[in-house]
């Protein structure tokens, strides 16, 4: 019987050979582009699942509240991990730790490596395996350190570097290897190449206590709970008269995916989006259900031609169950070919896909059992949905009816459910097509908004700090006739401003005023183009606008003098401190705080101290998705060093580029020469966009081609039942225009239908997803009739060459149909 059942099937794909692969055509699209997603998907998932305790590891967030102001924040106070972990007996171990960037020695040149500053029991909590090296001891020394397989075989070319020396740079200069573990997968939040024991000594838990860039991990003991740790940490606050302080525990494997709204996480964290898994997710499952659909259609629509052989059949005894198996057996045997062809295809576009959505994933995570299991499962699900249908349609008729191709009902019903179908498939589409285009004008409008300077023709790259040969250095770049303008400063664009502080905004308690902080010298107005509005600029002119380096370390060394004697404000002795510090702020920091005639006023807000000479339009040097803070410019002596930024010339960019090189490397000689221009570096903030962008060209150009082979079909199907009425129609004077119009009339208005339909849920899904952005675009009606036009478009040019086919075919030949 299934042998029979199998021959029935074949005949059947040979007799309509073109619907038929049409219909596994579609599938196997709509299959790869699942495997795909679900292989991305279970990457992302898999982040941090690796240690054997991960389910104890959390990260300790600070979830600060204000009125109806709420900011989470990876920084928390310097003591309190410690503090917590001495006094709390649920947490088994407790680590800082700080992922920053440090420079080492490696083949007599300083190359910048990823590092992570840690305890002693780091290596309890992230178990990670060593290969050379005790776990134990490994941290144990201030001169320690452990490094990863890859940088030990790029230093010394071999694994075993145990008791090797390892050279940093200045004071932070030398260690010796205690152990070598095997490098951080890529599916882990942190990325280090080398881990250095954290010697920072904190003092006692109090309201004063420092922040840092320091994360704390605590390792909970296997009988605890988080809730419980939570009212104990609840406690512990108001045993240091910290009542105000609120934390809260993630954990380690929703890190990656859950973060997106913390601040202060520091270098080296890979953070992704849970959004975008939904986003891809959704993708994945919309272009499968218009693949389902065009099969679903195509099964329905030849089921409706085998009504006499279903009549034949039930005449010599074919059972209700068997008739059914039938059709459910046709299906399996459309997918059964589907699934391994979706894979080969998947598995050959592995390395593409993970390119294009810039992760590092393993083909594993695509080729294995769990994956293969969920396809199985999505075309068990699919089958039965696209066949139930016409099985138990089919299986119901009256032989006598059946014979007779009595179906008028069944057809109506029929047709009533592929109308509904298409206008789900057309919907899907127009969405699809609306999304691409809303996220590629988004992505438009955050590459095209105003920074408040000149982003074009800047070059930057790393100078070490604390260099005394800055004004040699400058005066011999400034040779070169093509580099016009030179600036020193703390700011990295595109990364961070240098500092931040934030308080409560005097004028409303429930908001907070953010300030960014941007230490520079006098040229860094002038070398970024920034307009000012009102005031003047830092200048030579004006002695008192530069502080030296030197000085700003006292100043430093005297507020930490302050904070431990008696935690006397800030404010109370910056007046004595930094009498007359310059400084140059935003426009929109003058209008928040309500500032009359502010140049030359003195201005004593929180840790935003100095007086105001001049005014800057808006500056943004970071992603414009988050609200740009308040921004405030420091000058200082070019001694600071840190980033350098060089206006150049368009014409002669590569030998200009040569010339810094070598200059570089002569005032630099161990010090590798890494540049960028800003205006990449900005572009880099948006790679999230540009790969969704990427991703629904892709998956929107699929969806439409998916839904038309489909309409085509259909169309052909109908054409093929109604040959001998357009037969007749032409012989009594029906023309051209009249048959195409007659075939197209009620698909064309399915496709409008779908468009009235996509319109408002292609609106609301947007505008949620535009919700995460603080600048954003606005979604344009023309988004609307650019989608329902392309849909309309490519729609009819698959209706129009099949109905001008038939509508031109010799009626003569239509009336001896059959």
């Amino acid at each position: 019987m299934l042998k029979n059942y199998f021959l029935i099937a074949l005949r059947s794909f040979k007799k309509d050979k073109t619907n038929a692969l049409i219909s596994l055509s579609g599938l196997i699209v709509g299959l790869t582009c699942v495997m795909l997603i679900v292989g991305y998907i279970r990457y992302e998932t898999s982040f941090d699942t690796s240690y054997s305790n991960s389910d104890r590891i959390y990260r300790v967030i600070s979830d600060d509240k204000r009125g109806n102001a709420q900011e989470r924040s990876g920084g928390i106070p310097d003591a309190f991990g410690a503090t917590a972990a001495r006094e709390i007996p649920e947490i088994e171990a407790q680590t800082p730790i700080v992922l920053y960037n440090k420079n080492v020695l490696i083949k007599n040149e300083y190359v910048q490596i990823k590092a992570c500053r840690a305890d002693s029991l780091f290596f309890q909590i992230f178990n990670f395996q060593f290969l050379y090296g005790d776990s134990k001891t490994a941290l144990s020394n201030v001169n320690n350190v452990v490094i990863a397989q890859s940088l030990a075989k790029k230093i010394y070319g071999t694994d075993n570097a145990v008791g090797k020396d390892f050279n940093g740079r200045g004071n932070d200069k030398h260690y010796i290897v205690a152990a070598v573990v095997k490098d951080i997968p890529s599916n882990s939040f942190m990325t280090a190449d080398a881990f250095f024991l954290d010697q920072e000594q904190y003092g006692a838990l109090d309201v004063s206590s420092g922040y840092s860039e320091t994360s704390s991990f605590i390792l909970l003991s296997k009988n605890a709970s988080v809730t419980t740790l939570s009212q104990k940490i609840k406690q512990l606050c108001h045993k240091y008269n910290m009542d105000n302080f609120h934390f809260e525990f993630q954990p380690v494997q929703k890190i990656h995916l859950h973060s997106s709204d913390i601040k202060d996480q520091g270098n080296n964290y890979r953070l992704g989006d849970i959004k975008y898994i939904y986003i891809y997710g959704c993708i994945a499952l919309l272009i499968l259900i218009i693949g389902c659909i065009n099969f679903i259609n195509l099964t329905i629509a030849r089921s409706l031609e085998r009504t006499k052989e279903v009549g034949v059949r039930k005449v010599f005894g074919a059972q209700k169950v068997q008739l059914i198996l039938q059709f459910i057996g046709e299906s399996l045997l459309y997918f059964a070919i589907a699934i391994p062809v979706a894979f080969l295809l998947a598995y050959t576009l592995w390395q593409a896909f993970t390119s294009l959505l810039n992760i590092q994933a393993d083909i594993s995570f695509l080729m294995n059992i769990g994956t293969l299991l969920i396809i199985i499962g999505i075309c068990v699900f699919s089958t039965l949905l696209s066949s139930w249908y016409p099985a138990f349609f089919l299986s119901r008729l009256e032989p006598v009816s059946s014979l007779r191709g009595g179906r008028s009902n069944g057809f109506r019903v029929s047709l009533g459910l592929r109308k509904s179908l298409i206008v789900i498939q057309f919907t899907i589409s127009i969405m699809l097509i609306v999304a691409t285009i809303v996220v590629h004008t988004q992505l438009s409008y955050l590459d095209n908004a105003p920074l408040g300077f000149n982003k074009n023709n800047l070059l930057t790259f790393s100078v070490p700090y604390g260099n005394h040969g800055s004004d040699a250095f400058t005066n011999k770049l400034l040779q070169n006739s093509d580099i016009q303008l030179l600036t020193f400063s703390g700011l990295h664009i595109a990364n961070y401003y240098g500092g931040t502080s934030s308080m409560d905004n005097p004028k409303d308690s429930t908001k907070q005023l953010n300030f960014a902080f941007i230490d520079a010298d006098f040229n860094f107005v002038k070398t970024f183009q920034i307009p000012i509005i009102e005031g003047r600029d830092f200048s030579t002119k004006h002695p008192s606008d530069i502080i030296d380096y030197n000085a700003l370390e006292d100043i430093e060394e005297k507020k930490n003098e302050v904070r431990k004697k008696n935690h006397e404000p800030m404010v109370n002795f910056l007046e004595t401190i930094e009498p007359n510090r310059p400084v140059i702020v935003s426009e929109n920091l003058v209008k928040a705080i309500g500032l009359e005639n502010p140049i030359e006023q003195r201005v004593h807000m929180g840790a935003f101290q100095g007086t105001i000479i001049g005014i800057i339009k808006d500056f943004r040097g970071m992603s414009l998705k988050e609200e740009n803070p308040f921004i405030v410019i420091r000058c200082y002596s070019n001694e600071y060093a840190g980033q350098a930024y060089l206006r150049i010339n368009a014409t002669n960019t590569n030998a200009t580029i040569n010339y810094i090189s070598k200059q570089f490397k002569q005032f630099f000689p161990k010090d590798k020469f890494d540049f960028s221009f800003v205006d990449d570096r900005i572009a880099h903030l948006y790679d999230l966009e540009i790969r969704l962008t990427k991703l629904f060209n892709i998956f929107a150009f699929l969806a439409i081609i998916i839904s038309c082979t489909g309409l085509f079909s259909l169309v052909s199907l109908m054409v093929r039942k109604r040959t001998k009425e357009i037969g007749i129609r032409k012989i009594m004077g029906a023309s051209v225009k009249d048959i195409v119009l007659l075939i197209s009339k009620d698909f064309i208005r399915l496709i409008i239908i779908s468009f009235i339909i996509a319109t408002p849920l292609a609106y609301i899904a947007m505008n949620k997803w535009l919700q995460g952005y603080a600048n954003k675009t606005k979604i344009y009606w023309w988004i609307f009739a650019i989608a329902g036009v392309v849909a309309f478009i490519i729609a009819f040019a698959s209706i129009g060459f099949k109905s001008v086919a038939a509508a031109k075919a010799n009626p003569v030949d239509s009336l001896r149909d059959e």
